[in-house]
């Protein structure tokens, strides 16, 4: 019996692809919905898609990013963008990507979010905002730096002066993009009690 969800192979939007029910739904039990920190699920599919014989292995580490170092990474998400949705293949954008304290660009008016991101930095991935990022529908989209996954699509935010309460537009490089960075939560997605 299904949950709520399927899961396609391809795009959603395009019917003759392979989709699967999903029949189980684990949520992280630290998630919380203000900060986002552990916003991340895992879901149990009714049955494996045909022909897969490659999957994303997690990987990274904070040392990997020690001396600020960024890393050339690729998000992958099935979002709107400026031209519409994609039918084919996921919007793939070429990123550079953060790790720190001062890894996320701050909004200076804004002590709510700067408050927020100062509590959670540890948990969050930042590439250097430009007009190639994730977009609106592209949460939970792979991020993968050296061949691996690194981190998940969780959440955007304006942070330049006098933008901070207005709508986050797709390919504004004044939105900062956060990422779910995946090494702090292997033991959870490991563990087989979930």
């Amino acid at each position: 019996m299904s949950i709520f969800c399927k899961v396609y192979q391809t795009d959603p939007r395009n019917e003759t692809g392979e989709k699967r029910e999903v029949i189980e739904l684990f949520k992280h039990p630290l998630y919380n919905n203000k900060s986002l920190v552990a916003d991340l699920c895992l879901l149990k599919m009714s049955k494996p898609f045909n022909n897969i014989t490659n999957y994303a292995i997690i990987s990274g580490s904070p040392e990997l990013f020690a001396n600020k170092t960024t890393l050339k990474c690729y998000t992958f998400g099935w979002g709107k963008n400026v031209v519409g949705y994609p039918t084919h293949r996921a919007n793939v954008a070429e990123v550079l990507v953060k790790y720190g304290l001062d890894a996320c660009e701050v909004p200076p008016d804004n002590n709510y979010i700067k408050n927020i991101i100062k509590n959670t930095w540890t948990d969050f991935l930042c590439p250097v905002p430009n007009n190639r990022m994730t977009c609106v529908g592209d949460s939970g989209g792979a991020l993968m730096c050296q061949g691996f996954l690194f981190g998940i699509t969780s959440h955007g935010y304006n942070y330049y002066p006098g933008m901070s309460n207005l709508n986050t537009e797709c390919g504004d490089a004044r939105v900062q993009t956060r990422l779910l960075f995946i090494y702090g939560y292997r033991k959870w997605i490991d563990d087989d009690n979930v």
